[in-house]
């Protein structure tokens, strides 16, 4: 947005199944080994040294984030997005119920909104819910679909159905 001088209203919904996870989240506090992976233009962009030496992320940044935790599997999905990344969740998740989910990844998004996965993970075989826009990068296209009424999908989930159960810490925001 900067580099083409343009201002967008972003708001960003951050969620996990883990409480505490997305506690750290909301926290935004970085010790000083991020500079080994931030660069200096961004850590002078978005980030400041609080009292106890840490990297806070920016309060104007922190504004656009909504934390809160959510289990895909059970709670009723965020709607009318316009991206949705669900980076490396897939993976934790049987191919049964990662099926079942696809519905509900195209129900949440608007008309053509993206979807991003992570690398090791695809939409199978859910062709006529989305479209491949980026093969390398996991993208896809919401697409229009006869086959699916734009209607809340709704399932039972046992807990069979969960491959790992363990949540992912995250490493970063």
């Amino acid at each position: 947005m900067s580099q083409n001088n343009r201002h967008f209203n972003v708001q960003t919904f951050a969620t996990d199944l883990d409480e505490e996870a997305i506690n750290i989240a909301r926290a935004g506090l970085y010790p000083d080994s991020i500079l080994a992976n931030v660069s200096p233009e961004r850590i002078n962009n978005y980030f400041r040294i609080d009292d106890s030496g840490q990297y806070r992320v920016n309060k104007s940044i922190r504004e656009m984030l909504v934390f809160a935790p959510q289990n895909i599997i059970k709670d009723p999905p965020f709607t009318k997005l316009d991206i949705l990344s669900c980076r490396n969740v897939l993976i934790y998740l049987g191919s049964e119920l990662q099926r079942k989910l696809f519905p509900t990844f195209h129900y949440s998004l608007k008309p053509d909104g993206l979807l991003f996965l992570g690398s090791s993970e695809s939409i199978g075989t859910d062709v006529d819910l989305f479209l491949p826009l980026d093969k390398k990068w996991r993208i896809y296209r919401r697409q229009h679909s006869n086959s699916l009424a734009r209607t809340s999908p709704s399932f039972s989930v046992t807990t069979n159905s969960l491959e790992h159960a363990e949540p992912a810490k995250p490493e970063g925001l």
